[in-house]
């Protein structure tokens, strides 16, 4: 998973205001490829009986404009561990539009682990206010495994508690659990994509179930069958770009 890098890289977005508030799930297919857990929270810029995701939809508002500051908090295949800085899914995301990212990707980190960065994700959130965001993305994730059910729930929704109170007028996206092996997922996974959707419905945040896009791909992965590849993570784009389209959000 990533540490912070703040390299900072313009980017443009395509029109929509955020001004989304309530919780949301969505599911939608994985994308096929047109065409790893990072190491430092990386800066690129210019200037959830639990509920079913069907169960917790809320109608999304008939326009929401582009967001114009996106922080992204996540483990290292949202840093896209093992490729180039514009290779990650959250790049390819804001690439070609009018938005600023943030990405505060780092390797080794969750609700609980602590990642090469020295801290969770909870030590993240000050960056992540201090970016002023109309958007934040976070990733829940499986370097948590290992710790009970319990444990994870209570991180989850205490981090996720803190980033709502320090972002208050942003609109918060919560992602499921993206698998990274082609075993099938262990049961963790499940437990820590339910505990952000318990969480992100507490917060008045957007839960979105991802799936799991890689499965069955093992082409789509690097040589360590850990982190994915260019491919791999162009697939996570589109189906990130297809599920916040669903929402309301437009990249």
């Amino acid at each position: 998973m990533p540490f912070p890098r703040r390299t900072r890289i313009p980017v443009v977005l395509a029109a929509v205001a955020v001004t989304l508030v309530g919780c949301g799930a969505v599911d939608t297919p994985a994308a096929s490829p047109s065409a790893r857990h990072a190491a430092s929270p990386k800066h690129t810029t210019t200037a959830s009986a639990d509920p079913t995701p069907s169960e917790t939809a809320t109608p999304a508002p008939a326009s929401v404009s582009t967001p114009q500051v996106v922080v992204t908090i996540g483990d290292s295949i949202m840093a896209a561990q093992g490729l180039d800085t514009d290779e990650g899914w959250p790049e390819l995301l804001a690439t070609g539009t009018p938005s600023t990212l943030v990405n505060l990707a780092c390797s080794g980190a969750g609700f609980i682990a602590v990642g090469t960065c020295g801290t969770n994700y909870a030590g993240l959130i000050d960056q992540a206010a201090h970016a002023q965001p109309t958007l934040v993305i976070v990733e829940s994730s499986s370097n948590d495994m290992g710790q009970s059910d319990d444990a994870i729930d209570e991180a989850t929704s205490d981090t996720m508690a803190t980033l709502r109170t320090a972002v208050p007028g942003a609109t918060i996206v919560a992602l499921s659990t993206v698998w990274n092996e082609q075993a099938s997922p262990p049961e963790e996974v499940a437990s820590s994509s339910t505990a952000i959707q318990r969480a992100a419905a507490a917060e008045h945040a957007i839960y979105l179930n991802l799936g799991q896009p890689l499965e069955g791909h093992p082409e789509w992965m690097q040589s360590d069958d850990v982190h994915p590849t260019a491919d791999g993570q162009r697939v996570l784009a589109e189906t990130v770009r297809t599920q916040l389209a669903a929402v309301g959000i437009a990249f």
